[in-house]
């Protein structure tokens, strides 16, 4: 609602072709006797008027009374105008505009619930000024969002003497493996996360991984060297691998394996293939007698250098 009560000024919309709508309920001009007949034979373009269908035969009728009309209808803006001039003068409302506003909000010390429960003419000028005080409590509004929020826990890094803690704030699995020369950290990290969103420090005594502004940190025992440590991730997981060699690399000997002569080896092999065969020989049934002789001859052979002594006893 606009407050219009000078209803001749709709002129200024006759050249506007490809005006269908209208409405103007809830203005003083709708108030006026013979106030259709006079905007649709002012503005004959028009379909609808404040909501109901204009015919051609409405059209017609309005076109057919505009001139007994038009005076009529300026006659009551007169009426309208002195009213207002009246009503102005009697007005309690305060003369606000949006230049004056910010004045207006310094001097102002009435709280926005007594003002909202006063009661209110209705005029322009009250609706001005409720308009300006809904702004105006918009606007604390606004000002109470724009206050910095209280602050966000931040996890604690370091202890006071600068010792590293060990943090999971992104609670992902992961694993240390500790080797003789270096540290290998295997971090699960989301399978379909975008490398950009990993960030990988390696100090001499801590290894922080951040995921998502998450942080991942542990502490090493021994120090490690930055320049030669590295990152990957490895294709097709989710796991991400960090490698620190240590500061202090453990020297460890080097295991001697046995070099065998291969000439050697594969002579004792046809030997003992050999005499495998010779014990495998077949023997014939009249020749038992003797290969059982030949056994007893390689003994006697053994026995020539016999010396039987006495004080030994015999064996039971």
């Amino acid at each position: 609602m606009n407050f219009i009560g000078k209803l001749d000024s709709i002129e200024s919309l006759k050249y506007n072709t490809h005006l269908r709508t209208l409405y103007l309920t809830g203005n003083p001009c709708t108030d006026y006797n013979g106030y259709r007949e006079y905007v649709i034979g002012t503005l004959p373009q028009i379909d609808v008027l404040d909501g109901i269908d204009v015919t051609s035969f409405d059209k017609l009728v309005a076109k057919q009374q505009l001139s007994n009309v038009t005076p009529k209808i300026i006659a009551q803006q007169k009426t309208y105008e002195n009213f207002r001039t009246k009503q102005k003068k009697s007005s309690k409302s305060l003369n606000i505009t949006e230049e004056t506003l910010e004045t207006y909000e310094k001097n102002y010390e009435e709280s926005d619930e007594d003002f909202w429960s006063q009661p209110s003419e209705n005029t322009p000028e009250c609706r001005v000024e409720m308009a300006l005080h809904s702004r105006r409590a918009q606007r604390k509004q606004d000002e109470a969002k724009k206050t910095p929020k209280e602050e966000l826990w931040t996890p604690k890094l370091f202890a006071e003497d600068g010792r590293p803690y060990n943090l999971n704030q992104a609670k992902v699995p992961y694993k240390m493996e500790n080797e003789h020369n270096k540290y290998v950290l295997t971090v699960h990290v989301y399978k379909f996360m975008d490398t950009s969103e990993l960030d990988v420090d390696v100090q001499p005594t801590y290894v922080r991984v951040t995921i998502r502004k998450k942080i991942l940190q542990l502490a090493l025992d021994e120090e490690v060297r930055v320049d030669e440590s590295n990152a990957k991730r490895l294709i097709g997981s989710k796991q991400l691998e960090i490698t620190m060699p240590k500061v202090k690399q453990i020297i460890c000997p080097v295991k001697k394996q046995c070099v065998i002569d291969k000439d050697f080896h594969n002579e004792n092999k046809s030997k003992l293939t050999d005499e495998i065969f010779d014990n495998q020989k077949q023997v014939e049934f009249w020749n038992i007698t003797n290969s059982s002789t030949r056994v007893k001859k390689i003994e006697d052979n053994n026995l020539k250098d016999f010396v039987d002594n006495s004080e030994v006893p015999p064996l039971e």
